[in-house]
Protein backbone atom coordinates (compact mmCIF):
# COMPACT_ATOMS: atom_id res chain seq x y z
CA UNK A 1 0.00 0.00 0.00
CA UNK A 2 1.28 3.43 -0.95
CA UNK A 3 -0.43 6.09 1.13
CA UNK A 4 -0.36 9.83 1.83
CA UNK A 5 1.65 10.54 -1.31
CA UNK A 6 1.79 13.79 -3.28
CA UNK A 7 3.65 13.71 -6.59
CA UNK A 8 4.29 16.94 -8.43
CA UNK A 9 6.29 16.45 -11.63
CA UNK A 10 6.03 19.90 -13.19
CA UNK A 11 5.46 20.30 -16.92
CA UNK A 12 6.70 16.84 -17.92
CA UNK A 13 6.63 13.39 -16.40
CA UNK A 14 4.14 10.81 -15.22
CA UNK A 15 2.90 10.69 -11.63
CA UNK A 16 2.60 6.87 -11.50
CA UNK A 17 3.66 4.53 -14.32
CA UNK A 18 2.94 0.79 -14.15
CA UNK A 19 4.08 -1.43 -17.01
CA UNK A 20 4.16 -5.18 -17.71
CA UNK A 21 3.33 -6.27 -14.16
CA UNK A 22 0.88 -9.15 -14.71
CA UNK A 23 1.08 -10.66 -11.23
CA UNK A 24 1.48 -7.49 -9.17
CA UNK A 25 -1.33 -5.78 -7.29
CA UNK A 26 -1.14 -2.08 -6.44
CA UNK A 27 -2.97 -0.23 -3.66
CA UNK A 28 -2.97 3.55 -3.19
CA UNK A 29 -4.54 5.60 -0.40
CA UNK A 30 -4.76 9.39 -0.28
CA UNK A 31 -2.60 10.10 -3.35
CA UNK A 32 -2.54 13.49 -5.04
CA UNK A 33 -0.91 13.65 -8.46
CA UNK A 34 -0.08 16.97 -10.09
CA UNK A 35 1.74 16.10 -13.28
CA UNK A 36 1.86 15.99 -17.06
CA UNK A 37 0.25 12.52 -17.01
CA UNK A 38 -1.45 11.26 -13.83
CA UNK A 39 -1.54 7.44 -13.90
CA UNK A 40 -0.39 5.36 -16.84
CA UNK A 41 -0.87 1.61 -16.91
CA UNK A 42 0.55 -0.01 -20.00
CA UNK A 43 0.99 -3.72 -19.73
CA UNK A 44 -0.61 -6.99 -20.54
CA UNK A 45 -2.87 -8.17 -17.74
CA UNK A 46 -1.63 -5.94 -14.93
CA UNK A 47 -2.77 -7.10 -11.50
CA UNK A 48 -5.46 -5.32 -9.52
CA UNK A 49 -5.17 -1.58 -8.99
CA UNK A 50 -6.94 -0.27 -5.89
CA UNK A 51 -7.29 3.49 -5.24
CA UNK A 52 -9.21 4.79 -2.23
CA UNK A 53 -11.75 7.60 -2.48
CA UNK A 54 -9.54 10.37 -1.02
CA UNK A 55 -7.21 10.54 -4.04
CA UNK A 56 -7.10 13.07 -6.88
CA UNK A 57 -5.33 13.73 -10.19
CA UNK A 58 -4.62 17.08 -11.84
CA UNK A 59 -2.85 16.76 -15.17
CA UNK A 60 -1.68 19.48 -17.55
CA UNK A 61 -0.55 18.77 -21.13
CA UNK A 62 -1.29 15.04 -20.80
CA UNK A 63 -4.04 12.58 -19.87
CA UNK A 64 -5.14 12.29 -16.26
CA UNK A 65 -5.64 8.54 -16.75
CA UNK A 66 -4.13 6.42 -19.50
CA UNK A 67 -5.20 2.86 -18.63
CA UNK A 68 -4.21 0.38 -21.34
CA UNK A 69 -4.69 -3.37 -20.86
CA UNK A 70 -5.45 -3.04 -17.15
CA UNK A 71 -8.18 -5.64 -17.55
CA UNK A 72 -8.37 -7.14 -14.05
CA UNK A 73 -11.97 -7.46 -12.84
CA UNK A 74 -10.55 -6.67 -9.36
CA UNK A 75 -9.57 -3.10 -10.29
CA UNK A 76 -11.37 -0.74 -7.92
CA UNK A 77 -10.38 2.89 -8.34
CA UNK A 78 -12.19 5.83 -6.71
CA UNK A 79 -11.08 9.46 -6.96
CA UNK A 80 -12.50 12.66 -5.49
CA UNK A 81 -11.40 14.49 -8.63
CA UNK A 82 -9.80 13.67 -12.00
CA UNK A 83 -8.82 16.62 -14.20
CA UNK A 84 -6.86 17.12 -17.40
CA UNK A 85 -6.26 20.36 -19.28
CA UNK A 86 -4.53 21.03 -22.60
CA UNK A 87 -3.57 17.39 -23.17
CA UNK A 88 -1.63 16.77 -26.36
CA UNK A 89 -3.61 13.52 -26.67
CA UNK A 90 -6.64 12.48 -24.56
CA UNK A 91 -7.98 13.67 -21.21
CA UNK A 92 -8.90 10.13 -20.10
CA UNK A 93 -8.02 7.03 -22.16
CA UNK A 94 -9.36 3.57 -21.25
CA UNK A 95 -8.47 0.61 -23.46
CA UNK A 96 -9.16 -3.00 -22.38
CA UNK A 97 -9.92 -1.77 -18.86
CA UNK A 98 -11.84 -3.92 -16.36
CA UNK A 99 -13.21 -3.58 -12.83
CA UNK A 100 -14.64 -0.31 -11.56
CA UNK A 101 -13.57 3.31 -11.81
CA UNK A 102 -15.41 6.11 -10.02
CA UNK A 103 -14.42 9.75 -10.53
CA UNK A 104 -16.58 11.97 -8.33
CA UNK A 105 -15.59 15.26 -9.94
CA UNK A 106 -13.03 17.14 -11.98
CA UNK A 107 -12.84 18.54 -15.49
CA UNK A 108 -11.42 17.65 -18.86
CA UNK A 109 -10.74 20.52 -21.27
CA UNK A 110 -8.65 21.39 -24.27
CA UNK A 111 -7.51 17.91 -25.35
CA UNK A 112 -5.97 17.73 -28.82
CA UNK A 113 -7.51 14.26 -29.22
CA UNK A 114 -10.71 12.86 -27.73
CA UNK A 115 -11.35 14.21 -24.23
CA UNK A 116 -12.95 10.99 -22.88
CA UNK A 117 -11.80 8.08 -25.04
CA UNK A 118 -12.76 4.42 -24.50
CA UNK A 119 -11.62 1.56 -26.71
CA UNK A 120 -9.72 1.61 -29.96
CA UNK A 121 -9.59 0.05 -33.36
CA UNK A 122 -9.51 -3.56 -32.13
CA UNK A 123 -12.48 -5.75 -31.31
CA UNK A 124 -13.42 -5.79 -27.61
CA UNK A 125 -10.91 -3.01 -26.88
CA UNK A 126 -13.43 -0.99 -24.82
CA UNK A 127 -13.23 -3.41 -21.91
CA UNK A 128 -15.81 -4.43 -19.34
CA UNK A 129 -15.43 -1.83 -16.59
CA UNK A 130 -18.17 0.00 -14.74
CA UNK A 131 -17.10 3.64 -14.97
CA UNK A 132 -18.63 6.83 -13.56
CA UNK A 133 -17.32 10.32 -14.31
CA UNK A 134 -19.08 13.25 -12.59
CA UNK A 135 -16.77 15.94 -13.91
CA UNK A 136 -17.27 18.32 -16.81
CA UNK A 137 -15.98 17.69 -20.34
CA UNK A 138 -15.24 20.58 -22.70
CA UNK A 139 -13.38 20.04 -25.96
CA UNK A 140 -12.99 21.96 -29.20
CA UNK A 141 -10.06 20.35 -31.07
CA UNK A 142 -10.94 16.66 -30.87
CA UNK A 143 -14.13 14.80 -30.00
CA UNK A 144 -15.61 15.29 -26.54
CA UNK A 145 -16.54 11.61 -25.95
CA UNK A 146 -15.89 8.42 -27.93
CA UNK A 147 -16.94 5.05 -26.42
CA UNK A 148 -16.64 1.89 -28.52
CA UNK A 149 -16.04 -1.87 -28.51
CA UNK A 150 -17.34 -2.56 -24.96
CA UNK A 151 -17.47 -6.18 -23.83
CA UNK A 152 -19.68 -5.37 -20.83
CA UNK A 153 -19.88 -2.84 -18.04
CA UNK A 154 -21.13 0.71 -18.46
CA UNK A 155 -20.01 4.34 -18.64
CA UNK A 156 -22.01 7.02 -16.84
CA UNK A 157 -21.05 10.62 -17.57
CA UNK A 158 -23.09 12.90 -15.30
CA UNK A 159 -21.29 16.24 -15.68
CA UNK A 160 -21.89 18.82 -18.40
CA UNK A 161 -20.44 17.93 -21.82
CA UNK A 162 -19.62 20.78 -24.21
CA UNK A 163 -18.21 20.37 -27.70
CA UNK A 164 -17.80 23.15 -30.21
CA UNK A 165 -15.25 21.70 -32.65
CA UNK A 166 -15.78 19.95 -35.95
CA UNK A 167 -15.12 16.39 -34.69
CA UNK A 168 -18.10 14.59 -33.22
CA UNK A 169 -17.61 11.20 -31.57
Amino acid sequence: IIENLTVQTGSTGTGIFITNSPAANFAFENINLISNTGITVNGTGAGAIIVDGSSSITSTNGPALNLIKASSASNNMTFTSVSSSSSTSNGIKLDEFGGSLTMNGGSISGAAGTAYDVGGAGNASGGSAIVTYAGTINNTAGSAVFIRELTGGSHTLSGNITHSGSNIG
